[in-house]
């Protein structure tokens, strides 16, 4: 019983997670580099122009000064050079790309979401208990008669 309810709950925090969760209020989208404290990141993405670009793209420009795209999150960081260090720089990277046209795409949710996203969460879970409850008393009274 116990290792049905943790199969349970983990398989339900997981699609609450990567499938709901994201749904419960339209996310916000913005173009500036700097986010609001707390702000949940759903996609970042470089565009020039509206449209997207590739990773390989943003890279070709920042090439010229030494720098790329670092990780998964298009980070923005110096590439190391062959003895394995950073090249100094004093260039502000994501403004370079600014200064070149492009614009970092972030969708996200903001800190001030978090409650509403725990009574939503809440009610939904709730309301799932007491049919799960309601479904167990008949299935109990069902098989007592």
């Amino acid at each position: 019983a116990m290792f049905a309810t943790i199969v349970a709950w983990s398989g339900l925090a997981v699609v609450t997670g990567v499938f709901l969760r994201p749904h419960y209020e339209a996310p916000l989208v913005t173009n500036r580099i700097n986010l609001p404290n707390g702000a949940w990141v759903m996609s970042q993405r470089w565009t020039r122009g509206g449209r997207p670009v590739s990773v390989s793209t943003v890279n070709r420009v920042l090439q010229k000064i030494g720098a790329g795209i670092t990780g998964q999150n298009n980070q923005v960081g110096q590439l190391p050079n062959s003895s394995g260090f950073a090249p100094p720089s004093k260039v502000n990277l994501a403004q370079y790309l600014v200064h070149h046209g492009f614009a970092l795409s972030t969708i996200y949710q903001p800190a001030s979401r978090f409650w509403p996203f725990q009574w939503i969460e809440a009610g939904w879970l709730l309301a799932l208990s007491l049919v799960l409850m309601a479904a167990a008393v008949w299935l109990v009274h069902r098989r007592a008669i």
